[in-house]
């Protein structure tokens, strides 16, 4: 009101500190009760209880008045059921079959050095993929195991498991095939996780497109980054050698296919181009001047290639 001289209005100096610490009382009342909610249903209920915390969390977030107890409540309950609510959502899976994503998520947390939650993230990752629920519970482990031994994150090892399996036509039970040829390849090689991803964007789909087997490209992978190219340049490196390959029938006098019409192996060309003293103004010619680096790495080091290739067959380095 106009008339009303408000600085004369006397306000109890602690009325504002009895508020928050009611509300904050209260918050504590509702997290504790959440929280043994949450232990007692999280199986049966936990898409609901997942919908509530969060609505709470929207409602009386903004006040900032959120206590450190209630903010820790919401994060590790909230966060594994809100991705476990996403896998089910994604995956399309059964109230039995979340029960047993759920169960091996938090056996992953238990006897693994990750969170149950990384566990959920591997698995929801897999189901945006398109992986389905038995393919999912069968190999998050694997995904899990990569990433523990290289240091990655979960999504690393699995977006690059996925689309390796994708490139290559391969099926579910060549996982732990898969991340054993990963994990080999970054422990004999200047390779890591990171580099493996940018150079199998650029050639995976062409040489899975050639037939080519998974250990062959990768060992090709390898030679490059040990002669100092490396992530999307190996790639797109071995990309163009594999193009030009493909499209002649043979390069300075060396053929390039079997007798059957299928590509010889890596190492047998350059092998023999090596042998012919083939030069870079051939590679040059022959493979133009972005493929001229990989070629001429890859013949230096063919004979490396097969040694390569067999320290990737290795199997069981991450069980």
């Amino acid at each position: 009101h106009p008339n009303v001289d408000f600085s004369k209005l006397q306000i109890p100096a602690n009325i504002g500190q009895n508020f928050t610490n009611e509300l904050n009382n209260g918050i504590n009342q509702v997290a504790a009760s959440l929280s043994s909610i949450g232990t007692q249903l999280s199986t049966t209920f936990g898409n609901i209880l997942s919908q509530i915390r969060y609505g709470i969390l929207s409602v009386i977030g903004t006040t900032g008045l959120l206590t450190n107890e209630f903010r820790r409540s919401l994060a590790i309950g909230g966060g594994f059921e809100s991705t476990m609510t996403s896998v089910q959502v994604v995956s399309g899976s059964t109230a039995d079959e979340m029960a047993q994503l759920t169960a091996k998520a938090r056996e992953m947390g238990a006897t693994l050095p990750i969170t149950a939650q990384q566990a959920g993230q591997a698995m929801l990752i897999m189901a945006q993929r398109g992986t389905d629920f038995a393919d999912i519970l069968t190999t998050v482990e694997d995904v899990a195991n990569l990433s523990i031994f290289q240091g990655s994150d979960m999504q690393t090892a699995a977006s690059l498991l996925g689309s390796t399996m994708s490139q290559f036509s391969l099926s579910i039970e060549d996982t732990s095939r898969i991340v054993d040829i990963f994990n080999n390849a970054c422990n004999q090689s200047p390779l890591n996780m990171t580099k493996l991803v940018d150079s199998m964007q650029y050639v995976g789909p062409v040489a899975g497109g050639m037939g080519m087997k998974l250990e062959e490209v990768v060992s090709a992978l390898e030679a490059l980054h040990a002669s100092g190219l490396e992530g999307s340049m190996a790639g797109t490196g071995v990309r163009t050698v594999l193009q030009k390959i493909a499209a002649k029938a043979q390069i300075a006098g060396v053929e390039t296919k079997n007798l059957d019409g299928s590509m010889r192996s890596l190492s047998e060309i350059f092998g023999e181009l090596q042998q012919k003293g083939y030069t870079v103004g051939q590679a040059t010619k022959d493979f133009g001047a972005r493929g001229a680096n990989a070629a001429i790495s890859l013949m230096k080091l063919s004979s490396k290639l097969k040694n390569y290739e067999r320290g990737l067959a290795q199997v069981g380095t991450t069980s």
